[in-house]
């Protein structure tokens, strides 16, 4: 078989014969490459899916009307517009490789702008991507629908607080440093042998942390306190000792908060990618849409207020020595142990805590982070080793870049780009 044959008419069960056509491209190409055949045959009408062809060589014949079996070359000014191939993902709506295509009478067109996602890149969009191919397009319609914005960047996380001992960490009670620039935008996106690299924002950076409060006031001290008093060989205390209450404790400093997520880029709209590729194009139209806004960077996540200074534990200072009562020492019984010379004896002094240390400091703000660009509109990208040759009877034609986040740059809006 040295052509087949493609209908909205047919079934992908039959042979893609002039009598009994397939119903897709992507299953006609499928029998070209097993059979050998180097020609497609399309006849008008729609053909939903993205087409991917590599390897082998191919023209692929659109503008035919199908009358009781009979093929005929529609030969009307408007006979591109009549088949139709429209792309239902969101990769490129014709992928070519490594071989040589011919494309006649076909209007091609990407997938329609999709919501952007949170936190991602805007998608793009192209109409035709060539890799290592040689192209030629004849009476063709290319158009790439507007590329995708950036998602809305995340927004930073509020801080906690630090911990700390309140006594020996104690330090000013400063306020983290806030910071009074956002993060680095983005100065534009990229082309690449794989497509187009939006380009992001820098993510935010956290907020400096809070400094821990000012040291507390010392616990009171006295110099002659007796510890313990229980029955041993002679009913024995520890002491005379100095004793002192705990001093007063410092606030926690508070945590910065984290950083902002960086603004995503917008996506790009470009009608022709080629990738160390030669594209030829006579009575054709190239168009690109609208590229996508990019997106600003998240606020950074709120710091966190310090604690608040804290007093000490007291402490009961007992000023006389244990004695025992009954008996001449410990071992006869009865025996009872007292501070002093008995009950009602017992002088205790209660020791006061430190007055208590100053706040911590505040924790600063996370960073906002940086812009995203804007994605551009190209009809034509050559990257690598490529070429484009045009006739007189063929347009290219673009729309507005993408707006980029602030401070952000904005899309290039260019009929032709090389990289």
């Amino acid at each position: 078989m040295k052509a087949v044959f493609v209908s909205p008419t047919g079934d992908d069960l039959l042979p893609g014969s002039i009598d009994f056509p397939v119903a897709s491209i992507g299953k006609a190409a499928d029998l070209a490459a097993a059979s050998g055949a180097t020609t497609i045959y399309i006849s008008n009408g729609t053909y939903p899916g993205n087409v991917s062809l590599s390897g082998t060589s191919l023209a692929l014949l659109g503008g035919w009307t199908v009358v009781f079996g009979t093929w005929t070359r529609d030969c009307s000014a408007g006979a591109r517009s009549q088949t139709r191939i429209l792309a239902l993902d969101a990769g490129p709506a014709v992928s070519v490789a490594d071989a040589g295509f011919v494309f006649r009478s076909l209007f091609v067109q990407t997938l329609l702008m999709a919501a952007p996602v949170v936190d991602q890149a805007g998608g793009s969009r192209t109409a035709l991507v060539a890799s290592n191919a040689n192209v030629t397009l004849s009476d063709v319609g290319l158009v790439a629908t507007d590329g995708v914005p950036g998602g809305t960047a995340s927004l930073g996380a509020s801080g906690g607080v630090r911990s700390c001992s309140g006594v020996a960490d104690c330090q000013e009670g400063a306020a983290g440093t806030p910071w009074l620039t956002t993060a680095r935008p983005s100065d534009g996106g990229r082309f690449t042998a794989n497509g187009f690299i939006a380009g992001d924002g820098t993510p935010g950076q956290a907020g400096p942390d809070g400094q821990a409060g000012r040291d507390g006031g010392l616990g009171q001290t006295a110099m002659s306190c007796y510890l313990g008093c229980g029955c041993g060989v002679n009913c024995v205390s520890t002491g005379p000792l100095p004793q002192q209450a705990e001093a007063g404790r410092c606030g926690c400093g508070g945590r910065g908060g984290s950083g902002g997520g960086a603004g995503r880029g917008g996506g790009a709209s470009v009608a022709v990618l080629a990738v160390n590729s030669t594209i030829r194009a006579d009575f054709s139209s190239l168009q690109a849409g609208r590229g996508g806004n990019g997106s600003s960077g998240g606020a950074g996540g709120q710091g966190a207020l310090g604690t608040d200074g804290g007093t000490g534990m007291g402490v009961r200072c007992q000023t006389k020595p244990c004695r025992f009562t009954v008996g001449s020492n410990c071992s006869m019984m009865p025996v009872a142990c007292y501070y002093g010379n008995g009950p009602g004896d017992e002088v205790f002094i209660d020791l006061q805590p430190g007055v208590p240390g100053g706040p911590g400091g505040r924790g600063a703000d996370g960073q906002q982070g940086g812009s995203g660009a804007g994605g551009p509109s190209v009809a034509v990208v050559l990257v690598g080793n490529s070429a484009l040759l045009l006739d007189g009877g063929t347009v290219l034609r673009v729309s507005d870049g993408g707006i980029g986040g602030p401070g952000a740059r904005n899309g290039a809006s260019a009929l032709i780009q090389a990289w």
